[in-house]
């Protein structure tokens, strides 16, 4: 069998954007109109790449408001409820700003603030739960202005190498009740997060963009017999010696060099064949945990922003199953950090 580890560290033109959609859901306070969608572009630069750097407050104006059907519909008191969407953590607060943890995003962090109208006129954090807009007797038009306008801003919480990813997301619900003890369950507005950051700061590897490891080929069987985790006996562990060119970042610079995939288990990246896998090591033979940003191999670079990192394979049963015979491989990322 043979098994080929593909460890890419990417790099594009990257752009921020933000976008919030209202959304139509059968209900009370479900908006009469369809989805609108507000879109914000920013890039970092290398003078921002550090941590605690934020953005500016981005807003979102949708200036004619919007309408809601029955019993949303006469101008009287609505109950706002504005909540961080599902699998975002909260990170800190700063006054009246909440921070939020990004599901799969070990370097921003994201704040936002909802317009509550009627007579309560004035920005609100997320979160809330069930604040009034003060609109009593019908004293305020069947026209909403709460939710149509959004402000959306980014934070550096760790300082990155070429690209930081938050994939489109949604980070943020506006709901709706007419009563204070009404629970609602069905957003009004949904605000997304899509974002791709690019700094000048860019390392590239001296084996291109693929580092390989190929195993060529291990009996079938020896997989059933190591167990589950465990490597074939006789199979060899691979090194790889890798240098590092960087630009824009400073001679002598701390980096480090740690392992990213998709769906992996038990810190094995699991080949296209599920019984087969493969770990990743360090010099010392300590196994690197995928996904993980505090399990990583440090280097320094030189004075010409040159560095080298050794990075170790090892093919291992996934699942202590004896696997079907034929090519297998799987597939990882190698990120370079600061440190």
């Amino acid at each position: 069998m043979n098994g080929n580890l593909k460890c890419f560290l990417l790099s594009t033109i990257g752009l921020a954007c933000y976008s919030i959609a209202d959304s139509s859901y059968a209900g009370s306070c479900a908006p009469a109109a369809g989805p609108h969608t507000y879109t914000y572009s920013a890039n970092f630069n290398a003078n921002q790449n550090h941590v605690g750097y934020t953005t500016n407050w981005q807003e979102f104006n949708r200036s004619d408001g919007y309408s809601l059907p029955a019993p949303c519909n006469r101008g009287n008191n609505t109950f706002i409820t504005l909540k961080p969407s599902s699998g975002l953590t909260e990170g800190s607060r700063d006054g009246d700003t909440v921070w939020y943890n990004i599901p799969g995003n070990d370097y921003l962090q994201v704040a936002m603030k909802v317009w509550i109208g009627g007579f309560r006129s004035k920005w609100v954090s997320i979160p809330v739960t069930a604040m009034s807009n003060l609109c009593n007797s019908n004293d305020c038009t069947p026209q909403y202005s709460s939710g149509s306008k959004v402000q959306v801003r980014l934070r550096i919480k760790k300082k990155f190498v070429g690209q930081s990813f938050v994939l489109d997301r949604e980070v943020g619900q506006i709901l709706m009740a007419t009563s204070a003890g009404d629970v609602p369950n069905k957003p009004v507005a949904i605000i997304r997060l899509a974002a791709t950051m690019t700094v000048p700061q860019s390392c590239t590897f001296d084996v291109g963009n693929v580092i390989e490891f190929d195993f060529g080929r291990i009996q079938a069987g020896a997989f059933e017999s190591a167990g589950a985790g465990n490597r074939p006996e006789g199979t060899p562990i691979m090194t790889k010696n890798i240098g590092v060119e960087c630009k824009n970042i400073e001679a002598q610079q701390l980096l480090s060099a740690r392992v990213e995939a998709t769906n992996p288990k038990n810190n094995i990246l699991v080949s296209n064949n599920p019984n087969v896998g493969f770990q990743m090591l360090d010099k010392d033979d300590k196994v690197l945990k995928i996904n993980t940003i505090n399990s990583y191999i440090p280097f320094r670079l030189d004075n010409n922003a040159r560095g080298r990192f050794t990075i170790k394979a090892v093919p291992v049963s996934v699942t202590g199953v004896k696997p079907q015979p034929g090519f297998v491989n799987a597939q990882g990322h190698v990120r370079i950090d600061f440190q």
